[in-house]
């Protein structure tokens, strides 16, 4: 939302134009959304699957688990991987305390640093789905 408003409202450095009309800005703006469209849609879909199970009175298997473990940490890698696009269409806007992205840039490298969110959680989580023990016990 906030890259929006800056696109619509922020000038281009040199130009009159705002934001929005620069094609390097559409395209990063459009890469964030297909991002952030495939992050949540596979959540939604793993999440579904599971509720529908508990639903009917299962047990999740090891692989839904697996799954909802991987749909956690691609969820927050693609969030941070919108933040980082949408700091750079602020440019340096971005750096200043008055930038609601400011603080989202921050929390998202602090998010970013758990281990949930490590790109070695995918290996974790994708095990089971191998066939081999799960690396990790917090899904």
């Amino acid at each position: 939302d906030e890259a929006h408003h800056l696109a619509a409202t922020k000038r281009s450095f040199g130009s009159p134009d705002h934001l929005r009309g620069d094609a390097e800005v559409q395209l990063a703006f459009g890469e964030a959304e297909a991002i952030l469209g495939a992050s949540r849609a596979y959540v939604f879909d793993v999440i579904g699957e599971a509720w529908d199970t508990l639903i009917a009175g299962d047990s999740l298997t090891v692989e839904q688990r697996s799954r909802i473990g991987l749909c956690i940490v691609h969820a927050g890698r693609s969030a941070q991987q919108v933040v980082d696009i949408a700091c750079g269409i602020a440019g340096s806007s971005a750096l200043y305390r008055k930038s609601p992205l400011e603080r989202l840039r921050r929390d998202m490298i602090a998010a970013g640093s758990h281990i949930v969110h490590q790109r070695k959680t995918y290996g974790m989580a994708g095990r089971p789905l191998l066939g081999l023990p799960a690396g990790i016990t917090f899904f």
